[in-house]
């Protein structure tokens, strides 16, 4: 079935009712919901210390990984490139990381 959106009213309907819906529609919204509720509390824990859940992150594999290029931060946080960077950015503007540049080969 290709995807599209918006689902009609018998799409959903027929859904709902399938199987696998009940089996794991179910949990996967309970899972979605708690993962909200963490993270509210979360972004509640680092608001003194002036760090979204995205800063935090990065930050805590910088200090895992001392020294990695911006580049292989990115592939772990599973990130762009481009996103890395602006998050680097705002911890430099922080005071939370200092960024050098990579000597060249």
């Amino acid at each position: 079935m290709a995807s599209r959106w918006p689902i009609d009213s018998a799409e959903l309907a027929s859904l709902e009712a399938s199987e696998d819906y009940r089996r794991h529609g179910t949990l996967l919204y309970d899972i979605h919901e708690k993962s909200r509720v963490v993270s509210a509390h979360f972004d509640g824990m680092m608001k003194p210390g002036n760090l979204t859940r995205a800063e935090w992150w990065a930050f805590m594999e910088i200090v895992r990984h001392e020294g990695s290029p911006q580049s292989k931060i990115a592939r772990r946080i599973n990130n762009g490139r481009s996103a890395t960077g602006k998050l680097m950015a705002r911890l430099e503007a922080k005071g939370r990381i200092v960024r050098e540049m990579t000597p060249a080969r």
